[in-house]
């Protein structure tokens, strides 16, 4: 009888028979049944010693600081545990990886097209090139964190209570993805720089594009971070993304020149697209490959040196001035690109606090 765990209910059962309670009606006097055993709790020794007469009192631990862990402890515990979350989900974590090579073999196959092949000498070709890498790293950036705090939810505010500090927890999440973003980043601009037919001939800007790259991807992952915690759950979080993704793209400078929306009446498109990290970083990319590819050194190898003195020869560098032709007086220096981006990784951080700092109070 005492190796089945259901005949303990035997007990109960005779004591509410005997106390009338197994009588009474399920529906209408259910507030009823319970009665006895609550009487029987409340009148036993056990509540009294350690319900009862520790009501209001709290014992002091010796030895114990009243202090909670210190926020950087916290931090590098909570970096542990989702970096190895991370290491453990291989199958997840192995996509998100291999978005990079697979995006970096479609831009070769893409520029390897008749119309691309030879040099970089098209005019505008390279900073097509380019917009797609920026697009690409934004793009990294916000599919890696558009989960993660939102699929965590319940934990969030269970360890709350318990002293976890939203800080720690923010940028434990923004450190391990920062480094998933920069071995994106390494292996997005490596694999372009391999297998894309032609040469950039950025000598060694290709370092500078690269940290571009991964600043423009850690403005993704900070977009990302705030699309998940305005989320109510994980699908909601993935639909958001193209919502959030659509006008970086649009009004990144790649499918109209900044110039353009600059130069254009009606000032919306231009405005929208300064708060597109896009934007600023695809700015600096082409100041980077103009810089290594002087515009009147490559007409100079296109045009006959009878035309250097035509006026096709200073269509041909007027053509390849790509910064003033798509930026015009809206362009910036690389202070204030790197200034920009770095503005657009803190800024939605501490949306992210915020929003977070808002549950205590719900």
């Amino acid at each position: 009888m005492l190796n089945n765990p259901d005949n303990a209910l035997i007990g109960l059962h005779q004591g509410e028979e005997d106390a009338g309670e197994i009588k009474l009606n399920p529906s209408s006097e259910r507030n009823k049944k319970g009665r006895l055993w609550q009487g029987v709790y409340l009148k036993s020794k056990e509540y009294q010693e350690y319900v009862s007469k520790r009501s209001g009192k709290v014992k002091e631990l010796k030895g114990e600081s009243k202090q909670g862990i210190s926020a950087l402890r916290q931090w590098w515990t909570l970096s542990q545990r989702f970096l190895r979350i991370k290491l453990k989900d291989k199958v997840n974590t192995s996509i998100l990886l291999a978005q990079a090579p697979l995006i970096g073999m479609m831009i070769a196959v893409l520029f390897s097209e008749q119309a691309y092949l030879g040099d970089a000498v098209l005019p505008g070709m390279a900073t097509t090139l380019l917009f797609v890498l920026a697009i690409s790293a934004v793009w990294f950036g916000n599919i890696n964190a558009s989960r993660e705090i939102v699929a965590e939810r319940a934990i969030f505010e269970r360890e709350r209570k318990v002293g976890l500090g939203i800080l720690p927890y923010v940028m434990s999440k923004f450190g391990v993805l920062a480094l998933l973003c920069a071995l994106q980043s390494l292996l997005l601009v490596g694999v372009t720089w391999l297998f894309t037919p032609f040469s950039l001939r950025l000598g060694d800007g290709i370092y500078t594009i690269t940290l571009l790259v991964f600043l423009t991807s850690l403005s993704g992952l900070s977009i990302g971070l705030l699309v998940s915690t305005l989320s109510r759950s994980q699908a909601q979080a993935l639909a958001l993304v193209p919502i959030v993704l659509l006008p970086m793209i649009i009004f990144g400078g790649g499918m109209m020149t900044v110039k353009q929306m600059s130069d254009n009446s009606n000032p919306i498109a231009y405005t929208l697209a300064q708060v597109m990290p896009t934007r600023w970083a695809v700015e600096d990319m082409t100041r980077i490959y103009e810089t290594n590819n002087p515009a009147e050194q490559i007409c100079r190898d296109l045009v006959a040196p009878d035309l250097y003195d035509t006026v096709a020869f200073d269509t041909c560098v007027s053509s390849r001035q790509l910064t003033e032709r798509n930026y015009g007086a809206a362009q910036v220096n690389s202070s204030m690109v790197l200034l920009m981006l770095w503005l657009f990784t803190l800024l939605p951080l501490v949306a992210v606090c915020w929003l977070l700092k808002q549950r205590d109070n719900a």
